[in-house]
């Protein structure tokens, strides 16, 4: 056999190989932090700071529709129930309170985050590592530190 022949035969075999190679799917990439969400899922962040907007603007019906039927509230705050709940945010909404909340930290379902109590337009509290569980688009686990 000549060496032409065994050059070509030596291509067309590398040929196939690399063709071979190239129609495998690609792996996927591992990621990095918490799981992407899907248009069905919920940004619990998100949730969180339409609870506290509502809350600012004086929306209890808005709040309300934020929150779980057996909300929990510990902390600042031992309830259960959204009932219970809807009265103690009504009487800092009657009040004038507004709530500025930063540092939003999420994990899994859960949202910590610090807030700014102000009354009457001056700061009255600060608190640090507030947490808000959500499930179904549903607050329903508030701990006040």
């Amino acid at each position: 056999m000549k060496t032409r022949d065994k050059l070509f035969i030596l291509f067309v075999f590398l040929a196939q190989v690399l063709a071979a190679c190239g129609s495998a799917e690609p792996e996927a990439e591992p990621t990095i932090g918490p799981p992407a969400l899907t248009p069905e899922s919920v940004d619990p962040a998100a949730v969180v700071q339409r609870f506290f907007q509502a809350y600012n603007d004086g929306d209890i019906e808005a709040v309300l529709e934020l929150v779980a039927d057996d909300i929990k509230c510990r902390g600042h705050c031992y309830m259960t129930g959204k009932e219970e709940f809807q009265s103690f945010l009504q009487a800092g909404i009657d009040s004038g309170d507004q709530i500025e909340i930063s540092d939003l930290r999420v994990s899994a379902n859960k949202v910590t985050f610090n807030y700014k109590l102000y009354k009457s337009g001056s700061l009255s509290a600060t608190g640090v590592d507030a947490v808000m569980e959500i499930d179904d688009d549903k607050i329903i686990y508030y701990e006040i530190r």
